[in-house]
């Protein structure tokens, strides 16, 4: 993988493919935890969703809820991470995009809360007792 243009090819690369870089497993990590969290947050509450129902029309949903909650814990850790580290940026003045850095910080601290939110209301509906006629 080249880091630096050289002359043997075209700044996109040959046949027009876009060149790629090397990326140190550090920002690899950080990269993975800003832009997928959503998608990983909303993959779970997916699964929760499936599981409600399978519970209330009465079918077995147990299957569901050790990768639910498998990838509820990792998403909302990788938020945490994302909100602690964009903060010790932000107060260090280490930020080279303060606006975006602040609409990361923004919109992970809202995942955090409304993921929250939602599970919780969601987890209230698998473990309450089935009512009786």
């Amino acid at each position: 993988m080249h880091t630096e243009h050289d002359n043997s090819s075209p700044p996109n690369g040959p046949y027009g493919l876009y060149k790629v870089t090397a990326v140190t497993s550090s920002e690899r990590l950080e990269l993975a935890a800003e832009e997928g969290s959503a998608n990983q947050l909303l993959s779970a509450l997916a699964l929760l969703a499936c599981a409600v129902f399978l519970k209330k029309t009465n079918r077995k949903g147990f299957m569901l809820w050790v990768p639910m909650t498998i990838m509820f814990c990792v998403t909302m850790c990788a938020l945490f991470i994302t909100i602690y580290d964009k903060i010790g940026d932000i107060i260090t003045g280490t930020t080279t995009n303060f606006g975006g850095d602040i609409l990361q910080l923004f919109f992970a601290i809202a995942l955090v809360v409304l993921g929250a939110i939602v599970a919780t209301k969601g987890y209230t509906q698998l473990i309450e007792k089935k009512e009786r006629i």
